[in-house]
């Protein structure tokens, strides 16, 4: 236990830290990117652009793992649910707004910031329906459904937008009725990412049982300890790499859009998510500093830093 207590230094409050900076850094990326024409050398701030991109693909594992961990640990999952809900709320106003002011949405970054909290709330929603007893457990099947959609329209949009065929354009503009600002951002990669790390402990607590012939007293003893939290990282950090590689090697699966690929959701840079592993690797299993004003800091800080973001962007080139 000794060895695991070595690199188990990160408590949730760092991994919610390293989160918001990586995130900061995507969106301002996004934003140089919007703008890059409007700067003397435009070539040297799309390679900027898109190393803050990169830095910024540690922000959604590491979102989704946090929420899994808040779901497992609060005592009261719908008021949980409803606080995501008015984050998601703000922001989707404070977009609907700027967007009818600018008339073409100076948010028009890649995508709108209230899909990402469509994301949390499906992933969120789907964790509790299927905690519930009786018929209420079947509707998790709805925000999987809502997931699955998002994810046909994206595949469509690739095929709309590569294709020159009209029959084909024709055959995918369905996915026009469906607004990209209601849709899930990740989609369905985002949902798998997020099932590997909340069924970390059901997996770990049933390979325990298996292999060591544990009952429920002594599981529950083993589960305060290091080398228990050692194994929950081992599965989440696996499971989260294991679904991005997969992904990876999906998007160079060939469509007969030639040389268009599956890759819709840029794998070449998500990949560079893979970093969170190792972090989930340290992971201690704590929650760290809590004080009432870094929640609501963490509550307000998306909506807020995308305004602050968008202002400055504005200022200068608008």
């Amino acid at each position: 236990m000794k060895q695991g207590k070595k690199y188990q230094v990160l408590s949730e409050f760092w991994l919610r830290v390293i989160a918001l900076i990586s995130m900061t850094f995507d969106h301002v990326g996004a934003f140089l990117n919007l703008y890059s024409a409007s700067f003397p050398n435009s070539s040297s701030i799309d390679n900027i652009s898109i190393a803050f991109r990169i830095l910024g693909r540690l922000a959604m594992p590491l979102f989704a793992f946090m929420l899994a961990e808040g779901l497992r640990h609060t005592h009261d999952k719908v008021k949980y649910l409803l606080r995501l809900t008015d984050i998601w709320a703000i922001c989707f106003v404070a977009e609907l707004v700027i967007y009818i002011l600018t008339r073409n949405g100076v948010l028009n970054y890649g995508y709108p910031p209230s899909q990402i909290f469509t994301s949390l709330l499906l992933y969120a929603g789907f964790a509790i329906l299927l905690e519930q007893k009786g018929w209420k457990k079947y509707l998790a099947i709805l925000p999987v459904l809502y997931i699955l959609l998002c994810y046909a329209a994206d595949i469509s949009l690739l095929y709309y937008t590569s294709s020159t065929t009209e029959s084909i354009r024709y055959a995918f503009s369905w996915q026009f009725y469906f607004p990209e600002f209601i849709r899930a951002q990740y989609s369905l990669y985002g949902f798998l990412v997020f099932l590997g790390f909340y069924f970390a402990r059901p997996f770990a607590d049933r390979f325990l049982k298996r292999t060591l012939s544990l009952d429920e007293a002594a599981l529950g003893e083993y589960q305060k300890t290091e080398d228990y939290q050692q194994l929950l990282n081992i599965v989440a950090a696996t499971s989260f790499a294991v679904i991005t590689v997969a992904f990876w090697g999906l998007s160079y699966i060939r469509t007969d859009l030639e040389p268009y690929t599956f890759d819709i959701y840029r794998m070449g840079w998500q990949c560079y998510g893979l970093v969170v592993s190792l972090l989930l690797l340290c992971y201690n299993g704590k929650r760290g500093y809590d004080k009432p004003w870094f929640r609501y800091f963490n509550y307000l800080y998306y909506p807020v830093h995308i305004a602050i973001i968008a202002l400055i962007f504005v200022l200068i080139f608008c």
